[in-house]
C-alpha cells in the first residue's frame, strides 16, 4: 500500500493515573504516561498529543517533552528551560485541578523506537493528576503519538 504525504499510518497511546506530589526545589519530575512509537520510515513525522491535570502548583520552571532522552521544542527563561515555562499557577484552589493540554509535529528523521515522556525541569512544586491538598481530586493523563507520513 503506497500511502499520501500526510497519511496517519499508526497510531499509539498510553493512559496513566499515576498521582505526583513533588515539594523538592530544583526537582526534574517525569509526569507519566511515556509512549514509544517506531517509525516506519526516516521521512515520518511524529504528531504528540500530551493531556493531564495539574493541580495548584508553584512550578517556577518549565515542561520538556523528550524525545528518547533529549529535550526538542525548548525554550530557555531565567525561571528554567522547556515548551512551557510558568511560575504560579494559575489554578484558584488548593483543592481544584485544571487541564493540562499540548501538541507537537516533531520530525525525528529516525525508523527505530523511540520513546517520548513529559518532565519538569527546575520545579519548586508539581502536582500532577491531583489537587494540591487531596489526593482523591484526580484525573488521567494521556498521550498519543501518530506517525505522519511524510
Amino acid at each position: 500500500i503506497v500511502y499520501p504525504t500526510g497519511h496517519v499510518i499508526q497510531v499509539v497511546s498510553a493512559i496513566d493515573d499515576s498521582k505526583i506530589a513533588n515539594t523538592t526545589d530544583g526537582s526534574n519530575v517525569t509526569c507519566p504516561p511515556s509512549c514509544d512509537i517506531t517509525p516506519s520510515s526516516t521521512s515520518s513525522k511524529v504528531l504528540i498529543m500530551i493531556s493531564g491535570w495539574l493541580g495548584k502548583s508553584n512550578l517556577n520552571g518549565g515542561f520538556k517533552l523528550k524525545r528518547n532522552g533529549t529535550s526538542v521544542a525548548d525554550k530557555s527563561t531565567s525561571i528554567g528551560s522547556g515548551f512551557m515555562l510558568q511560575d504560579d499557577s494559575p489554578v484558584a484552589t488548593e483543592h481544584g485541578i485544571q487541564s493540562f493540554v499540548w501538541n507537537y509535529l516533531d520530525t525525528p528523521s529516525l525508523d527505530t523506537s523511540i520513546t517520548y515522556l513529559l518532565t519538569t525541569d527546575s520545579s519548586t512544586t508539581i502536582y500532577w493528576n491531583r489537587s494540591t491538598l487531596q489526593a482523591d481530586v484526580c484525573g488521567y493523563s494521556t498521550m498519543t503519538l501518530m506517525e505522519i507520513k511524510g
